[in-house]
């Protein structure tokens, strides 16, 4: 067992962490891997220390480009991978020692085109940890609607978050990013990759470690491209299918929603900009499908649920900047 696994790190101003990183994939117990560095245009010196770790070590691959955004450096990233399987990692994130042999083992033991492990989230500034990840292994065919109870369960254990906590086999790099979304895109990219693969292995180690800690990530930030996204992961699960989807699946996707609205009312727009972005949301397909009081799953979201489609945005928006980050 010595398949070659490449790992695609995207790169933008991470010289406070980049190094450890690096360090990091070099103290893998499993040796059998290049490291592919795209810097998406970095403006501090990630580009000087990089290039440092590949003068060192061949395995470690520097490629730069103007700053394109995530997608596009993991889509370079793709384009130039050698191995049999690849994972892709954030610049400030960590892997245990042992996550590329037990990625390999699991794909191996299962033949899978993709492994889904567990993963730890810890907030740097206040030290609190979560694990997300199942109690036990599983495997399972993928069936042309994967619309599935086991997809279903791994929403609900958080596992379809982004796609780092996850091994594909090389037969799926052909699958891109949308470099036109800057939220959810790897979420959208965890489900193509599982419609395409033809065996998918779920195992219960925790095999990453995602830290919360810079500031400037798109994941902290508003977007008004959300709904959009949204739309696209529904019309992914919905494809080839008759019947409407599983109520946990639907439920994930409206209550993405949900955070979207909550967002909207708490940043600093104008009362203006909040009611457009509100509209656009409803018109969205997610909540004209999903947006019903039988899926909202708790009675604060039913509230949400009728004040929005009856139009009444200045009380909903009300509500929620008192209820500020806690709302709806």
């Amino acid at each position: 067992m010595n398949n070659l696994i490449s790992i695609i790190m995207p790169a933008y101003n991470a010289q406070p962490w980049i190094e450890e990183g690096i360090e990091n994939i070099i103290r893998q117990s499993y040796r059998n891997w290049e490291l592919i560095i795209i810097n998406d245009g970095s403006t501090d010196h990630t580009l000087e220390i990089c290039e440092k770790y590949q003068a060192s070590d061949s395995r470690i691959k520097v490629f730069s480009q103007a700053n394109q955004g995530p997608s596009a450096a993991r889509n370079m990233g793709l384009s130039k991978i050698q191995g049999e399987y690849f994972i892709m990692i954030d610049a400030d994130d960590l892997l245990p020692e042992n996550a590329l042999g037990c990625y390999i083992e699991a794909a191996e033991k299962y033949h899978a085109d993709t492994v889904i492990a567990g993963y730890c989230m810890i907030n740097a500034n206040t030290g609190k940890q979560s694990k997300f990840c199942f109690e036990y292994e599983i495997d399972f065919i993928v069936e042309k609607d994967v619309n599935t109870s086991i997809m279903e369960k791994l929403i609900s254990a958080g596992l379809m978050a982004s796609n780092w906590n996850k091994l594909y086999r090389s037969t799926l790099k052909h699958i891109r990013f949308q470099e036109n979304l800057s939220v959810n895109e790897d979420v959208l990219y965890s489900v193509s990759s599982i419609f395409e693969s033809k065996k998918v292995v779920i195992i219960p180690q925790i095999l990453y470690v995602y830290k919360i800690q810079n500031h400037s990530s798109v994941s902290l930030r508003f977007h008004q491209e959300l709904p959009i996204a949204l739309d696209a992961l529904n019309k992914k699960f919905l494809a080839g299918r008759t019947k409407g989807l599983r109520l946990g699946i639907a439920r994930w996707l409206m209550n993405y929603l949900h955070i979207y609205f909550r967002m909207v009312c708490i940043n600093d727009n104008s009362r203006f900009e909040k009611i457009k972005y509100i509209k656009e949301g409803i018109k969205s397909d997610v909540f004209q499908s999903y947006g019903t009081l039988q899926i909202a799953d708790t009675n604060a979201r039913k509230i949400a649920v009728v004040l929005l489609r009856l139009h009444l945005y200045g009380l909903y928006i009300a509500i929620m900047k008192r209820k500020g980050k806690g709302g709806i």
